[in-house]
């Protein structure tokens, strides 16, 4: 079955949160302060006449990334969804 791109919508951005330990060595969730995430909502249409549903691409980001990097990888994370679920 093949889907078409029917809209793209764009999370809040969340921090991205890794394994560490606090001053009495027990193992808690911080923040990774270099990365922050975003869900990105696929708004799909199959091809077949089926409803339209959405799914979501999460991506990862680094704070030294511009702008323009962000946007590229999350136009080439949705289109590399779209090929996975066009193959």
């Amino acid at each position: 079955m093949k889907y078409e791109i029917v809209k793209v919508d764009l999370n809040v951005e969340q921090p991205v949160m890794v394994e560490g330990f606090d001053e009495e060595n027990r193992q808690i969730m911080i923040v990774d302060p270099t990365r922050y995430k975003i869900n990105l909502t696929v708004g799909l249409h199959p091809t077949n006449g089926d409803p339209d549903f959405s799914k979501d691409v999460e991506v990862i980001s680094f704070n030294t990334m511009t702008g323009i990097e962000v946007d590229e990888q999350r136009e080439k994370a949705v289109q590399d969804f779209m090929n996975a679920k066009n193959s």
